[in-house]
């Protein structure tokens, strides 16, 4: 949690820092970002405060044998637990994983961030509240041969 407030933080004064500046300037095109920018440090706010609330959540964790606890999931404990420190991104080879989509993927590549935040934001939000049970492939079409 500790760390979760430190971004949340972090990504309040960037944003503060951008409306200081889009203040020097004021455009329509601003405006409309310098209300976005609102709108998510406000909504940032709302989850500090969420966030200073679990005082108790936060004593469980800290007594918990691995500093976490799963309110929702019970696979996070095995993968918070066992894959600490695996630093597999840092050995992720990129090379290799380009030519192998190239060959496996129907659209050639691996999905860009912007391609799977959505529905990462969908599920992580309350707005998949009556969603159940569902699975969202975001593949690229590799459950598919490629052509």
């Amino acid at each position: 949690m500790k760390t979760r407030m430190a971004l949340i933080e972090d990504s309040i004064a960037e944003y503060l820092m951008h409306l200081d500046r889009m203040d020097r300037k004021e455009t329509p095109r601003n405006l409309r970002k310098a209300a976005r920018l609102q709108e998510r440090i406000a909504t940032l706010k709302e989850e500090m405060v969420r966030l200073k609330g679990l005082k108790g959540l936060k004593r469980q964790m800290e007594a918990s044998l691995h500093g976490q606890v799963s309110l929702t999931d019970p696979d996070a404990h095995s993968m918070a637990s066992q894959g600490k420190g695996t630093g597999i991104a840092k050995a992720w080879d990129m090379e290799a994983f380009a030519k192998r989509a190239q060959q496996t993927i129907p659209l050639q590549r691996g999905g860009e961030p912007e391609e799977v935040v959505g529905a990462a934001l969908y599920f992580a939000t309350a707005a998949s509240s009556y969603t159940t049970g569902a699975i969202l492939k975001i593949d690229g079409g590799s459950a598919y041969p490629a052509a």
